[in-house]
């Protein structure tokens, strides 16, 4: 059975090594005889660090089966340190996740308890009813599959959620209840080695509409407004190994419906209004240096500088490509210059041949292409449909050559809109 698994994802063995891989039968043995974990093989017949090169080379897809195999695997599978020897080996692969609406076709493919409820309730919904889950796209092998549903919310993820990644797993913070609404404080952890949900500390208050990414090992949350539709000038900082949330100081102002993002080894959490400024969009940001743990101030970072007058914050999000900010907004690609505090126009997306363009971008995230390059991918709205884009910015770039976009296709199936995204290395 193993070898036929191994086999059937692409990875080849010598015929030793797949003799010792079927040897897995030995280890059972010994474990039934109590035999310390420590004292097993982790391949009888092969040197620990080749046995462990070959487990290295198994795609993530495989773990929940090795996993089965003996206790000796479970462990090695699951411990951390697996994860960053994969990364080592350069045995993981990069794809982006997405909160992303869902459409009738997906229910079938979904393959998730009370489906014929979310079918229903599909056909019914309208724009204020949208039921979402978490799709992935592979960027190596260009294909899309749904991850499973939250068992808290079988039926679709909390709405306006924040989706981030850290070391191989998806953490989705916050966000309302899809059916009653309520402004919600969980945490949830996804394991891609066990395809497992895990619920995490709740965060320290509630939050709507904050700013989340990660920095240096931990998922930072700042802004948004409370159940009293108060804006918030609260921090808060998640540690996931230690699964425990920790106050930081408050920021300058408060910042509802802000966007964060990390640059240059800070924190920015940038634009956003306050509770008697509703609607007005700051130009501000607040920047979070993490080695002192404070709060600094930059003016006009945003608004005037982009000729929006301050009216709203980037309809794409913010994402960083070879060490350089960019923000999808309205129909232009911007770029940010930091020792000027001003952004400059990329590319207008609306010159692009209508074929190849994301008339309204809605999420954005930086990316990794198969020669190690920097690359933005974005998702959006065009002629009614979703549209992915993928932009590779020019090494001249900054003399005015323009870079290049690449199209993804994907099936009726993932064409819902998607509100967040991130990039996993898995």
């Amino acid at each position: 059975m193993l070898e036929a698994l191994l086999r059937g994802m692409g990875w080849e063995a010598s015929a030793m090594e797949t003799d010792c891989l079927l040897q897995h039968s030995s280890v059972e043995q010994m474990e039934k005889k109590n035999e310390p974990l420590q004292s097993l093989q982790l391949i009888p017949g092969l040197p620990e660090e080749i046995a462990l090169e070959c487990l290295l080379k198994v795609s993530y897809k495989c773990h929940p089966c090795l996993q089965k195999v003996c206790r000796r695997w479970e462990k090695e599978v699951t411990d951390p340190l697996f994860y960053r020897e994969r990364k080592k080996a350069g045995t993981t692969r990069h794809c982006v996740c997405m909160v992303q609406a869902l459409v009738p076709e997906a229910v079938a493919a979904a393959g998730v308890a009370g489906g014929e409820g979310i079918e229903l309730k599909l056909e019914k919904q309208d724009a204020a009813t949208v039921l979402y889950g978490i799709s992935m796209y592979d960027l190596q092998q260009r294909t899309w599959e749904r991850l499973p549903m939250i068992p808290e919310f079988p039926q679709g993820l909390p709405l306006f959620c924040r989706l981030v990644s850290l070391d191989g797993k998806l953490i989705v913070v916050g966000g309302w209840h899809p059916s009653t609404w309520e402004a919600l404080r969980c945490t949830y952890v996804f394991s891609f080695s066990t395809q497992n949900w895990s619920r995490g500390a709740d965060m320290p208050r509630v939050r709507s509409f904050f700013a989340c990414a990660v920095m240096g090992g931990s998922v930072f949350v700042a802004g948004g407004h409370d159940e009293n539709k108060t804006a918030l000038s609260t921090a808060d900082v998640y540690n996931v190994d230690a699964d425990r949330w920790e106050s930081l100081p408050d920021m300058s102002e408060e910042r509802d419906e802000c966007a964060g993002v990390v640059f240059h080894g800070k924190l920015f959490v940038i634009s956003g209004y306050g509770t008697h400024t509703q609607g007005q969009f700051g130009s501000s940001a607040d920047v979070l240096d993490p080695y002192t743990g404070s709060w600094s101030r930059r003016e006009e970072m945003w608004g005037p500088m982009t000729g929006s007058n301050s009216s709203s914050c980037p309809s794409g999000g913010f994402a960083v490509a070879r060490d350089e900010l960019y923000a999808f907004h309205r129909q232009s690609l911007l770029r940010y210059c930091p020792l000027r505090n001003v952004w400059s126009t990329v590319q207008e997306v609306l010159l692009l041949p209508e074929s190849s363009r994301v008339d309204s971008p809605c999420s954005a995230t930086s990316v990794n292409s198969n020669n190690g390059d920097q690359q933005l991918f974005v998702m959006g709205s065009a002629t009614s449909q979703c549209r992915g884009m993928i932009y590779t910015p020019h090494e001249e770039q900054q003399q005015g050559r323009r870079g290049t976009w690449q199209t993804i296709e994907f099936s009726e199936e993932f064409s819902g809109l998607s509100h967040t995204c991130c990039i996993v290395e898995i």
